[in-house]
């Protein structure tokens, strides 16, 4: 124990982001990318062969974005695969990894922080005074002689009036699509 750091008799079995030294699992990754006509791309190999530590080193060093999917057992009882379960599988951790508002109808749901809550509430509270305010300032906005400033930032309060409840029901919208009725 000198030099601060230990030596271990125990090896790291996780994948390794340095599995191709020469580069050939790299070069042909990249040329399956990059034909349009290639739709599949499957890495085989036996338990402990280095699958995935080729997968992260072509991660490490490559410019395209990725996602991993990781698949469980999806065996049924009479040790039949059940392949919707598996596409399901698939669907949900590609949902899960997008942002839930760029898919706000996605029957999947997703935890999500809500956006400018406090100003959203502040503007529900103040519709209603900015409705009174504009009930009693209804015959000076009728009068169109009186064209002044007061006028202009009246029909720009009216303009907000209409617009919140149009934003309250649209985020209500969103919010309860895809919510289910059950017993």
């Amino acid at each position: 124990m000198s030099g601060g750091k230990e030596t271990s008799i125990f090896t790291n079995l996780t994948p390794t982001d340095d599995a191709d030294p020469d580069g050939s699992y790299s070069k042909a990754l990249s040329f399956a990318f990059e034909d349009p006509r290639i739709k599949n791309i499957a890495i085989t190999g036996p338990y402990g062969s280095g699958k995935s530590s080729i997968i992260r080193t072509y991660e490490k060093n490559s410019t395209y974005k990725f996602l991993n999917i990781s698949l469980a057992s999806f065996k049924e009882d009479n040790n039949s695969i059940d392949t919707s379960l598996i596409e399901r599988s698939i669907l949900q951790q590609m949902l899960y990894g997008a942002d839930a508002n760029k898919l706000p109808y996605s029957r999947f749901k997703r935890i999500s922080t809500p956006t400018w809550p406090l100003l959203k509430a502040m503007l529900l509270v103040l519709w209603p005074i900015l409705l009174f305010f504009l009930y009693h300032s209804r015959n000076e906005l009728l009068n169109i002689e009186s064209f002044s400033l007061t006028w202009f930032f009246c029909i720009l309060l009216i303009e907000v009036a209409v617009l919140l409840p149009v934003i309250l029901v649209s985020n209500i919208y969103k919010a309860s699509f895809g919510l289910s009725l059950k017993k």
